[in-house]
């Protein structure tokens, strides 16, 4: 079976990863690394950040937060993440900390951190580790096919609110436009 994506957790059973590989959110399964599977219920998720948040059965360690405002760009930066062969770990170098990142569906990421360095399909999802081993936010692929990370502030925050409320309601004004002649 293929590994569509990594997801860690953010504590109390809750788990993260991105949205753009979920095909039946009735039948997601989380592997550990020694090939166990849990069954996780989708509570809900955001295309717009790219992030599903899940429940499941499965309580592990949490990490301690740091911060997106006080790193800068230079820092280095580990992903980790998980594909058919086991876990894998790409260092990269955070190159920039933007106030604001405009997503392609809508919405805004703020504060976003681009980083330099390549990611695999599978990692996307996985989480994003300062050098003192804090846990930053969670890569993504998706927009313009870097890597771009979703800080944790903005993750957790988001992933509260979907476990909370579900998935997000989006404004829709109904506005046309036509050519002037």
């Amino acid at each position: 079976e293929k590994i569509k994506a990594s997801a860690f957790t953010l504590g109390a059973g809750l788990y993260v990863t991105v949205s753009h590989p979920l095909e039946d959110p009735e039948s997601i399964k989380l592997r550990k690394q020694n090939g166990e599977d849990i069954h996780a219920k989708v509570l809900g998720w955001d295309n717009r950040y790219d992030l599903a948040v899940l429940e499941g059965e499965w309580d592990i360690e949490s990490w301690e937060l740091e911060e997106a405002q006080e790193l800068s760009p230079g820092a280095p930066v580990w992903s980790l993440g998980f594909d058919q062969h086991g876990p894998r770990i790409h260092q990269g170098i955070l190159s920039q900390v933007r106030s604001l990142w405009a997503l392609p569906m809508g919405g805004e990421i703020a504060p976003s951190l681009e980083v330099d360095g390549s990611l695999s399909y599978t990692m996307s999802g996985g989480p994003l580790f300062s050098e003192a081993g804090q846990l930053l936010g969670m890569n993504s692929l998706m927009p313009r096919g870097k890597g771009m990370t979703l800080p944790i502030q903005q993750l957790q925050s988001l992933a509260q609110s979907i476990k909370i409320r579900g998935n997000p309601k989006m404004g829709y004004l109904g506005i046309a436009t036509t050519p002037a002649q």
